[in-house]
């Protein structure tokens, strides 16, 4: 399956009529997309969900361009 791919998923609901105690199943379709579990394919991080790996990787840019602002703004005051 492709991380992208929608998925169906099947539900069942238990509905309980709470004057007779009479059980009833409620059976549905769902399809389910983008809150889906996205593991990459391959190559780093593959396995995990692309949105953890995409976010560790913005954080570590983030934190790169920092130091470099800072080398920067150090290098400037001389």
């Amino acid at each position: 399956m492709h991380p992208l791919a929608e998925v169906p998923m099947a539900i069942r609901l238990t509905l309980v009529n709470p004057e007779t105690g009479e059980v009833s199943y409620l059976d549905q379709i769902a399809d389910f997309d983008e809150n889906l579990f996205r593991p990459l394919v391959e190559g780093y991080g593959e396995g995990e969900d692309a949105r953890d790996v995409f976010e560790e990787a913005i954080n570590w840019w983030e934190r790169e361009l920092a130091a470099i602002d800072k080398e920067l703004s150090i290098r400037l005051r001389r």
